[in-house]
Formats: C-alpha cells, structure tokens, sequence
C-alpha cells in the first residue's frame, strides 16, 4: 500500500506565488509614494489571518493620510500584470500535479484565501477540474495555524490526515498541518525563504514518482 493515500495542497505561494507579486506590487506602491515596505513588516502578513498586519495602515505612519481606494486601485492593477495572462505555476508544480493525478492520488486545497480567488486562479491557470475539494478561508471559517482546513480537506477525501501529505510555503500553513496530524512538505517561495523554523525546507518540488514511492 502506498505511504500517502491523497495530497492537499496551500494555493497563495505555493501553487501559484502570488505572496511574491503582492509583495513586489506593494514594494513599487510604497517607493512611488516616497516609502519603503520592508520584507521583516510584510512577513508578518504571510500565511496569517486577514487583520495579522494592516499594510494601509503602515504606509500611512509612514507617509502620511492619502487616498486608499485610488491607491489599492493601482496596485491591483500593478499585481494583476505582474501575475501574467494566463498566470503560470511555480516550477515543478504543474508536472506533480499532473503525476499524481495520472496515478490516481485524491487531491484538495486547503487554504487562507477565499473560494473565489482560488477558483479563479485555478480556471485560468487550467488546474480547475484537478481539485473538486477546496477548502478556503470562507469554506472553514478559521485560517491558519488553525488546522480545520486541513482537518476538513482530509474529511471531503474520506482519509485519514496520517495517510496524506501536505504541501506548503509558509510557516503558518507547516504548523496547521503537523496540527493536523500530517506529513508536511515545505517549499517556500522567495518570500517565505528564510522564515521556516522547526522543519526542513526543500529547494524545489518533489515529482510525483518520489511522493508515489515514499
């Protein structure tokens, strides 16, 4: 029998790294403001409950009151071009996706963000139809750490959270699935690099003959 009888997977940073765009986005506004948005205040809103870190209100300590809605205006613009049309998944990410899938390997998203962002992502990215179990932030009702939307990704796969594997970027979304009671893998993007303690980061994406023959 095989290790692992399914896989959930975290979406922002992971299967597509839109933690790096935002904070690429973010840094420009900042700069065409006068203002600098360092990494160590930004990782603070990594992986975390909406609310963790309030960027609206950094900037304004730093320069002053200025027009939000025009400003997030912009910079939604500014992400939405640096993601690409269609956006494109981290490397190594499409292959064991598609590996598992052929071997026949349940899959799920158990994520911080909301259903329709993920939805929306996962269509143009053409990734849709992988994951009929998506488990966001609006589905659950608690974030990261919290371990429910891993706990209830492995319910929708009628699995045990022994028997599946979790991948994840951040150190929020490793400690929800060891809380889960799962085997977790971590790749961080550029932005989580640097910032997991307490497991062992990977360089790259495992292929699929690696998960399958674990």
């Amino acid at each position: 029998m095989l290790r692992y009888q399914g896989v959930v997977f975290d979406f922002d940073g992971l299967i597509l790294d839109t933690e790096s765009r935002e904070f690429d986005s973010w840094s420009e506004t900042f700069a065409s403001l006068g203002a600098t948005l360092e990494h160590s205040e930004w990782i603070k809103c990594v992986g975390a409950p909406p609310g963790s870190w309030d960027v609206f209100g950094h900037l304004e300590a730093l320069i002053g009151p200025y027009d939000r809605p025009l400003v997030e205006h912009q910079r939604m613009m500014r992400f939405h071009e640096l993601m690409g049309n269609p956006p494109v998944p981290r490397a190594g990410v499409r292959e064991l996706i598609e590996g598992l899938q052929e071997a026949g390997m349940p899959l799920a998203i158990a994520s911080n963000s909301v259903f329709a962002w993920i939805d929306g992502f996962l269509r143009r990215m053409g990734l849709r139809e992988v994951f009929p179990v998506i488990m966001s932030r609006d589905v659950v009702g608690v974030c990261k750490p919290d371990p429910a939307s891993f706990l209830a990704a492995c319910r929708a796969l009628g699995l045990p959270p022994s028997s599946v594997l979790a991948f994840e970027d951040s150190q929020n979304g490793a400690l929800a699935a060891r809380a889960a009671g799962m085997d977790v893998v971590v790749v961080p993007n550029p932005v989580t690099e640097g910032t997991i303690v307490g497991f062992e980061p990977r360089a790259s994406f495992p292929t699929a003959a690696e998960i399958l023959s674990a």
